[in-house]
């Protein structure tokens, strides 16, 4: 058995990853190709191969994107708590209680008392939100919404949030490597 090192690893998940989303995202297998790029963007990000980007997944998650603006976007009404001069979402991977891009906006609404600041969790469990990051975002005005990774599927949940942010006036993404679903909501229809 042939042992690789960690970098080599990662570029040879990297290469079959590229393979197999290119070979969903032409079958139509959005859901699928979307998880592959996830994986692999997560392995080469934490186990850096020496490659910071891949144009062959985002070339695969563009196509999928594509389809999106084909499907057609209506807005959805997002609740405000309050008038606000600005309407700022921001997208996030996942819950971390310990800090992280939490405690970064906790910080960024305290600061900010003149916009309404929403948030919404592209993946995970929103129960273990912490209380003063939930009062943080209330008394922006904003709210926050779980996409629910494990109940929609990822092009279901990157619909979802395109329909979302088509309320609001800013939008900030602070996602993990290996989140596709931004990538897919946010993707311009002429790339």
């Amino acid at each position: 058995m042939q042992r690789y090192s960690n970098a080599k690893l990662a570029e040879i998940i990297l290469s079959l990853g590229e393979r197999f989303c290119e070979i969903f995202a032409f079958f139509g297998l959005k859901t699928l190709a979307m998880y592959m790029a996830g994986i692999s963007a997560d392995v080469t990000a934490y186990h850096n191969p020496g490659t910071f980007r891949s144009m062959k997944l985002e070339n695969s998650l563009t196509k999928i994107a594509k389809s999106n603006y084909a499907e057609g976007v209506e807005p959805v009404n997002f609740p405000h708590n309050r008038r606000t001069n600005l309407r700022i979402l921001h997208v996030i991977t996942r819950a971390n209680p310990h800090g992280g891009h939490f405690l970064w906006i906790q910080r960024i609404c305290k600061i900010d008392v003149t916009n309404s600041h929403s948030v919404v969790l592209t993946s995970g469990n929103s129960n273990c939100i912490p209380a003063e990051f939930e009062n943080a975002i209330n008394s922006s005005g904003g709210s926050i919404i779980s996409l629910g990774k494990h109940s929609i599927s990822l092009f279901a949940a990157s619909q979802k949030l395109k329909r979302l942010s088509s309320n609001f006036d800013v939008v900030v993404v602070s996602a993990h490597p290996g989140d596709t679903i931004p990538l897919v909501a946010f993707a311009n229809k002429d790339i």
